[in-house]
């Protein structure tokens, strides 16, 4: 659900609850797989302002190649803004990264390098993201 982006469907929210509210339903009883499903085919049944449904934009956007940023040894100072740019903490790799499509990465590498300011050595590690959610082999590795 968050790879759409809600707001430009005229949608205000991230959970299903939310979502459906702000397009005019009620679940009375949430959290049940036949409400949820109900509600999950209305909301992607929905025409967007181009007349394509929000189901047909869900597909394009899964199409589109995605890509995840690691970055290792980031310092403990940057951990909340870090957190307030999208990045997750990984606490098994004990690593932030972030994930999107080409456009969104893109500016990741000088917004780390920014963010560490030279001062700390750190990875950033550039993967492509396969449907399946696992990582293809390495795009590209900087060290800082």
């Amino acid at each position: 659900m968050k790879e759409l982006d809600w707001r430009r469907f005229g949608l205000e929210g991230k959970a299903l609850g939310h979502l459906v509210a702000s397009a005019g339903h009620f679940l009375a009883r949430g959290h049940r797989a036949g409400e949820d499903c109900w509600a999950l085919t209305c909301l992607l049944a929905r025409q967007a302002s181009d007349g394509r449904t929000i189901a047909a934009h869900l597909l394009d956007t899964a199409r589109r190649p995605s890509y995840r940023v690691v970055a290792w040894g980031a310092p403990f100072s940057t951990r909340d803004t870090l957190k307030a740019a999208g990045y997750r903490w990984n606490a098994t790799q004990r690593v932030w990264w972030i994930e999107g499509d080409g456009e969104k990465i893109g500016h990741e590498d000088a917004f780390l390098r920014s963010l560490h300011g030279g001062t700390s050595r750190f990875v950033i590690w550039t993967a492509a993201v396969g449907t399946n959610g696992q990582q293809k082999p390495e795009r590209c590795r900087k060290v800082y």
